[in-house]
């Protein structure tokens, strides 16, 4: 497949006059002067953020018990780190992706994704390219503000997996920018005056076979550019706004959870599948939610249909802070790749904190309670059937065969331990860490 080369189109159209020639912005608004003291004080502040934070994260429901609190600390600790690369470290004409991986845990992200995200210039052209990779899917997103967050944002632009034009030696080119160039007909993503963070998520199913392409972004005009060094003024209005979003970061995502996983939702249930994006979802994607609550000698049973059109469906659990359980040392979730099918065609998942013994086992981790997420990716506007939705339904953890379809495998310590072997080696190759 051909389609026009981003640098080639921009240095064309500068040289047919077509108003094309991007680069860096001479309006741009500088930083207000700022001596000693206003560094000083925006330091202070900066660390008073963290303190407020504490002070939220041990007001939440959620911050009861010792597993919830030791996990509100360390989303406490992982949005700090968030942060700092996030707000602090990331500079939009000079931009690089940062990886929301097993560190940073958060907003419900996914052990089967690697998500890539950089901070931009809302109205400013930017170039990405890279090249394929063996994975299951590759998207990108433009948004504008945070559509979980209070503030509130929207998805402005998706190039989907399905629609992603990729040349003969799996290279790609997007184009992000304010407006479509006449006559361009590569992949195009809209920047407006907004627009203010591209994200992109690489989604692996088969974790035995499939592994990460290159992803990266420049702004174009800046390439070879002078990057500047930093002077307290721009060190300062760096830590003011990432001070804000802290102290608003510690609190979105526990309040996220009580809001659409626990209030006036009954226990242990599941819902039908919906269109997560105005919450800043994937656009294509579709998701079924619920929560689990359980004691050591109960289970849930998840029964799942694969007869959708989704090229990749996936099941994880979350804690109540709205962050991944242990997925490269744990079985906290599964695809369809990774999961046995049973012979009506279903995939039933075991919910449990006890290992039964079978294949499709999620591990709670410990934990007693939580969210459950099951995404349907690839839809593209098209509708699961009622008679395919998820359901759920609580058994004693002693009584679990009397809901599994006869035929299922058992498996053993050992094999439990080997694909947990090989989830952390794919993990570690994934990350290349």
């Amino acid at each position: 497949m051909s389609f026009p080369n981003v640098k080639s189109f921009i240095a064309l159209g500068a040289a047919l006059g077509l108003g094309l020639a991007w680069g860096a912005d001479d309006s741009a608004s500088k930083s207000k002067p700022c001596d000693e003291a206003c560094l000083t004080t925006a330091l202070r502040d900066y660390a008073q953020a963290l303190s407020d934070g504490v002070e939220s994260i041990v007001r939440f429901k959620a911050y009861q018990g010792d597993l919830d609190q030791a996990a509100g600390a360390a989303h406490l600790a992982r949005q700090l780190l968030k942060n700092v690369e996030d707000k602090i470290l990331q500079e939009p004409d000079f931009p690089f992706f940062r990886v929301l991986d097993h560190r940073i845990r958060d907003g419900g992200d996914s052990g089967d994704q690697r998500y890539l995200m950089a901070e931009i210039r809302g109205g400013e052209t930017y170039r990405l390219w890279g090249s394929r990779g063996r994975h299951r899917r590759l998207d990108f997103q433009i948004y504008a503000g945070e559509p979980w967050s209070p503030k509130g944002g929207r998805v402005t632009a998706t190039v989907a997996s399905d629609d992603l034009q990729v040349a003969a030696d799996g290279s790609f080119e997007i184009l992000a920018s304010a407006e479509k160039p006449s006559g361009y007909t590569g992949n195009w993503l809209h920047n407006p005056k907004d627009g203010s963070t591209v994200i992109v998520r690489q989604i692996f199913s088969d974790w035995n076979r499939e592994l990460p392409g290159e992803v990266h972004i420049d702004r174009v005009g800046m390439e070879g550019a002078l990057k500047p060094p930093l002077d307290r003024a721009e060190m300062a209005r760096r830590l003011s706004e990432a001070a804000a979003a802290l102290r608003t970061n510690a609190t979105v995502w526990p309040s996220f959870v009580d809001r659409l996983y626990f209030e006036g939702k009954p226990l242990n249930y599941i819902s039908p599948p919906r269109d997560p994006s105005r919450q800043g979802g994937l656009s294509g994607r579709w998701m079924a939610t619920g929560n689990y609550v359980l004691k050591k000698d109960e289970a849930l049973v998840l029964k799942l249909w694969p007869s959708t059109p989704a090229n990749y469906i996936s099941v994880q659990l979350i804690d109540v802070w709205m962050q991944s359980l242990e997925y490269a040392n744990r079985q906290s979730m599964l695809n369809l790749d990774q999961a046995y099918r049973s012979a009506d065609g279903a995939y039933y998942f075991v919910i449990s904190r006890e290992d039964p013994g079978i294949r499709n086992w999620l591990d709670t981790v410990g934990t007693e309670r939580g969210e459950i997420l099951i995404r349907y990716d690839g839809m593209q506007g098209r509708q699961i059937a009622p008679e395919e939705y998820p359901t759920l339904q609580k058994v004693p953890f002693a009584e679990l065969s009397k809901l599994l379809p006869a035929g299922t495998p058992n498996i053993s310590a050992e094999e439990r331990a080997k694909a947990l072997a090989e989830r952390r080696r794919h993990l570690q190759r994934r990350l290349g860490v």
